[in-house]
């Protein structure tokens, strides 16, 4: 092992598909581990190697896009790195959407080729190609709308992993959890840091982990979404939990803003936890830091520049920064979209950037005017998960004829006691003023029930709204 440690020191190269080259560093190291089965990276690079043959003969070229619609991990990584020696660009879906929402999201990448767990199909009537470089495209997260097929060439993915890794490291012997999807860009570049830095790739089965799994499996890195954290702590004898999580190298938390109560306790508790503030247009990460009360970013990952306009609104370029959207069979670049000519990419995020250290304030579209004042959901919505200890909850603006808009909160009914659902307003007035307090809750429940989903890890607003206005959406109180 010391051997096999003592080469992954050497940074790997950017030289084609990162399962050869580990293939050629890191040999019989396991890479890929599920329950019933593990992979080494040789055994991995001829799969892949094996498919890229049988892709080609079926017609498969350079500059066709490939998506994936299924469920089976070890196959969907394989057709990615496949995609990539042939120089296809692979685009992971949801394979849990509704239909319909499927085929708009089909119609919109207008593949050459479609995957499923099954059957590999061509797709007539396919527009265009991608230029050379372009290998992945991932969907952006919906939070506010339809989402973006954010296209990713091999070398922002590769500088995305080497920043990483000057910061959290990984080598031969660490086991990562794979919880996070492939349709997403964490879950991608989790799969890319592991694999160029000889780390081995741990799939759960049927993609359920336990506090107990994670010491059974020997896991040594895990990214969680701060709701699984908080589900645990209230499933979970808190001694027991601890001891689990303490034996961890790194706990990354992302997928949204973490509330205040949950920070303060890995805190406490002194956990290896990291938060990290990244978007699917820098390849995952910009910056991260350890875990701290304010959730303050304090380290700026190499290859990357951040900065904050006059209007408080993020603004990132550098190695990782994508080549552009996919839409009506072209590449819209970054300098055509939101990015200046200077390569300043705008992100629609809004924060405080002060002495190298970042605040993330909450989405700019997010953001509402009620009464004349500016309201940001994302900060009433901390101090809501502060105050009633809530597992999660989204503010968005409801039509008002007096004050223009007013705020209103979807929450899960059970978080919340019926004294505090009949005084909510009032508990919140020492924190909030007046205008940012909402006016109504509304049960979250139904609009998981109801598809509001659609990147995957963040509810999407746009459909609360649209709930909200359908009248469908119950209420708390």
């Amino acid at each position: 092992m010391a051997d096999v440690i003592k080469v992954s020191d050497r940074l790997p190269e950017l030289n084609g598909c990162p399962v050869r080259s580990g293939a050629q560093r890191f040999g019989d190291v396991c890479c890929i581990e599920e329950p019933q089965r593990s992979w080494s990276y040789t055994e991995l690079d001829r799969e892949v190697e094996a498919l890229v043959q049988n892709l080609v003969k079926a017609g498969v070229k350079p500059g066709h896009r490939l998506i994936y619609d299924g469920v089976e991990l070890v196959r969907e990584l394989t057709f990615c790195f496949a995609c990539i020696r042939i120089g296809a660009t692979f685009v992971p879906i949801n394979p849990r959407f509704p239909l319909r929402y499927k085929q708009q999201l089909v119609e919109s990448v207008q593949p050459n080729w479609k995957v499923t767990d099954e059957l590999v199909s061509a797709c007539p009537h396919t527009i265009g190609s991608e230029p050379a470089g372009v290998v992945t495209g991932i969907f952006t997260s919906g939070s506010s709308g339809m989402p973006k097929l954010a296209m990713h060439t091999l070398e922002n993915h590769f500088y995305s992993a080497l920043g990483s890794q000057s910061v959290l490291p990984l080598y031969p012997g660490c086991r990562w959890a794979l919880t996070l999807p492939l349709f997403h860009i964490a879950g991608v570049a989790l799969v890319f840091r592991c694999l160029w830095f000889g780390a081995t790739i741990v799939i759960p089965e049927d993609r359920a982990i336990s506090p107990e799994w994670l010491t059974q499996c020997l896991i040594s890195h895990v990214s969680l979404v701060a709701t699984q954290l908080v589900r645990w702590k209230e499933t979970c004898n808190p001694n027991f939990l601890v001891n689990h999580l303490k034996r961890l190298s790194g706990l990354l938390l992302g997928g949204s803003m973490i509330p205040s109560p949950v920070l303060q306790w890995l805190v406490d508790v002194r956990i290896p936890a990291w938060i990290s503030y990244g978007l699917t247009e820098m390849s995952s990460q910009v910056m991260t830091g350890p875990v701290n009360p304010d959730g303050v970013l304090q380290i700026l990952l190499p290859y990357r520049d951040i900065k904050v306009s006059e209007h408080c609104e993020i603004c990132v370029r550098g190695k990782t920064l994508f080549a552009g959207y996919y839409e009506n069979g072209r590449i819209s670049r970054p300098g055509r979209d939101k990015a200046s000519d200077d390569g300043w990419f705008t992100t629609g995020d809004l924060g405080i950037l002060i002495e190298g250290n970042l605040q993330v304030l909450g989405r700019r579209n997010n953001q509402f005017i009620s009464g004349g004042e500016n309201v940001l959901p994302e900060q009433v919505e901390s101090v809501m998960c502060s105050v009633f200890n809530l597992k999660e909850c989204y503010v968005v603006a409801r039509d008002d004829a007096e004050f223009g808009h007013r705020g209103v909160c979807f929450l899960f009914q059970d978080d919340l006691s019926e004294d505090a659902r009949l005084h909510f307003r009032a508990r919140l007035k020492a924190d909030l003023p007046s205008y940012a307090i909402p006016v109504a809750l509304y049960d979250l429940t139904d609009a998981y029930g109801k598809n509001c989903l659609p990147g995957g890890l963040k509810i999407s607003r746009k459909a609360l709204v649209e709930l909200l206005y359908s009248g469908q959406a119950k209420p708390v109180c």
